[in-house]
């Protein structure tokens, strides 16, 4: 590892010094314990799998309204694996589009902007795909909740509230990411008021 010993100089020293926290390895070889890195990762490997979760309560939403409002349940699945594709191809541009993208600029250092501005871009786009057609997701559930009676009246209205994420990042994306702030808390409480429903009549 990089000399850190008392005979080096003040800017050699601090040189070894950003050398040795920026390696892998500590002062004597032994490997660095990074648990941001791995919890990040494992965050994002979890919000994948919510997002397979999405589409999933739409097909069963979907199957639901079927015989009541046929084209509307035909619209749930759709918004519900539009949103679910979305936020998967984020995950993916996160995980190894992270990766890949450092390759390709370590191999091609003077395109670094343009590499960068590329993977930000289609970031940017999965995002909007998602967000907007999670805020359509949960139109069509309040709307159709409210056509068909299926769930309370402040489920509905709080479903309309999530349009507005879905909107509003199609205009501003980054105003987009509400939805975080709104999504767990309906999420909950359509998942509660799903588990009352018999999909078998």
């Amino acid at each position: 590892g990089p000399n850190l010993g008392q005979n080096t100089n003040p800017s050699e020293f601090f040189r070894n010094l950003l050398d040795l926290s920026s390696s892998r390895e500590g002062p004597h070889g032994i490997p660095r314990w990074r648990p941001r890195r791995a919890t990040l990762e494992e965050m994002r490997m979890k919000s994948i799998a919510r997002r397979f979760s999405l589409m999933i309560l739409g097909l069963f939403l979907s199957e639901f309204f079927k015989r009541a409002l046929p084209i509307a349940a035909r619209l749930i699945f759709i918004s519900a694996f539009l949103s679910g594709l979305g936020f998967l191809l984020t995950g993916i541009s996160d995980i190894p589009g992270t990766a890949y993208g450092g390759i390709l600029r370590e191999l091609n250092p003077d395109q670094n902007t343009e590499i960068l501005l590329m993977t930000t871009i289609f970031r940017g786009m999965v995002n909007i795909l998602a967000i907007a057609s999670l805020g359509w997701f949960a139109g069509m559930i309040a709307w159709s909740g409210g056509r068909t009676n299926t769930f309370p009246k402040g489920l509905r209205i709080f479903g309309w509230i999530n349009v507005l994420p879905g909107i509003i990042t199609l205009i501003m994306p980054v105003f987009g990411f509400a939805y975080i702030q709104l999504l767990p808390l309906w999420m909950l409480w359509l998942g509660l008021q799903v588990r009352k429903l018999d999909i078998s009549g």
